[in-house]
């Protein structure tokens, strides 16, 4: 049901977001992604974090849930690296409203 892929071009991370919903609720989260230690962990534990919630608990996940998730400081240049998948989730999740908006009408 969401796919979605983002990119940060200061370091060159990458992220393709893949969710499965059934029910309004995540059935299946996959990940292909590149980049560094942090942005991979950070995707890596936030599919671990969706498994079971609904659409409308997802939207609730917020920057600090994320750095919470990750567990050590990060400093700003690092912090994109750390928020890619929320900005992945975020702008998926968003994506898939927009289309289902678009059906409706």
């Amino acid at each position: 049901n969401v796919s979605h892929k983002e990119f940060n071009p200061v370091c060159g991370d990458q992220i393709e977001l893949f969710i499965k919903l059934s029910n309004n609720k995540v059935e299946d989260v996959k990940f292909i992604g590149k980049g560094c230690a942090i942005s991979m962990a950070s995707i890596s534990m936030l599919t671990e974090k969706i498994k079971n919630l609904s659409l409308q608990e997802l939207e609730k996940i917020q920057k600090e849930d994320i750095l919470e998730m990750i567990g050590i400081p990060l400093g700003v240049v690092r912090m994109k690296c750390g928020l890619l998948s929320l900005k992945t989730l975020s702008n998926g999740i968003s994506k898939l409203e927009e289309e289902n908006e678009h059906i409706r009408n």
